[in-house]
């Protein structure tokens, strides 16, 4: 059974974007959690300061719905040309 790519890809997305999202909320409310974790995405991803600012966690929401989404489909297509290539028919 194949993979929906744009399915999986919209998934991934939009869960890798709420939490970015979850954690920015988290953060206003606690500064200490999660600030390891915006230093670390600041490091992965340009524009971000790292410091856990509503700044960030917008911007690390884009990213994360465009990173997820792009590694959604690669991994869907990728499921799909496996399948094809080595199920057994």
């Amino acid at each position: 059974m194949k993979i929906s790519a744009l399915a999986l890809g919209l998934t991934l997305g939009i869960l890798w974007g709420a939490s970015f999202c979850g954690m920015g909320v988290i953060h206003a409310i606690s500064p200490a959690y999660g600030a390891d974790f915006f230093r670390l995405m600041a490091s992965i991803y340009p524009g971000m300061a790292g410091d856990g600012s509503f700044t960030d966690a917008l911007i690390g929401t884009a990213y994360g719905l465009a990173d997820g989404f792009f590694f959604g489909c690669l991994m869907a297509w990728l499921y799909n040309f496996i399948l094809g290539r080595f199920a057994s028919t």
